[in-house]
């Protein structure tokens, strides 16, 4: 963007000023409206009801795109766990009983990019689980063996 004068400069960083002028305003439209197709581009009325149609399918898209990220995460988790020969569900409890705070997002980067650190958390999360489920040693008596 050419700024020719300084009167052209603030018009467009006075956010006053932006909606008083019908040049201004469309510019602003043809701003957001510049990655369209066709026409849908550079005429004002078929920028503008595309832009708002774009708005409301971002607004109505926004909840699914967490879900299907979730669901993305969670397959390429339980993906990486089913290589390493461990369970899906016990990896994430071990996690969490090692007060390892990682969420899906980081776990699913690893699992896919860094291999070797995902199989380390899965022997964290393995050790700890076995840990707990082996029986105790010879001398000691728990709750359970009254």
């Amino acid at each position: 963007m050419v700024l020719t004068s300084l009167v052209l400069y603030s018009r467009v960083n006075l956010k006053a000023n932006v909606w008083y002028d019908k040049y201004w305003r469309r510019r602003q439209l043809f701003l957001h409206s510049a990655h369209f197709f066709r026409r849908a581009r550079n005429i004002y009325k078929l920028a503008i009801r595309r832009f708002r149609r774009s708005m409301v399918n971002a607004t109505k898209m926004r909840p699914l795109k967490r879900t299907d990220m979730r669901e993305l995460n969670t397959a390429r988790i339980m993906a990486a766990c089913e290589e390493l020969n461990a369970p899906y569900d016990g990896f994430m409890e071990g996690l969490a009983r090692a007060d390892v705070a990682l969420d899906r997002k980081t776990l699913a980067h690893l699992a896919n990019w860094e291999p070797r650190t995902f199989k380390g958390l899965v022997s964290v999360s393995s050790g700890l689980n076995d840990a707990l489920v082996c029986p105790p040693p010879e001398g000691v008596i728990t709750r359970g063996m009254l």
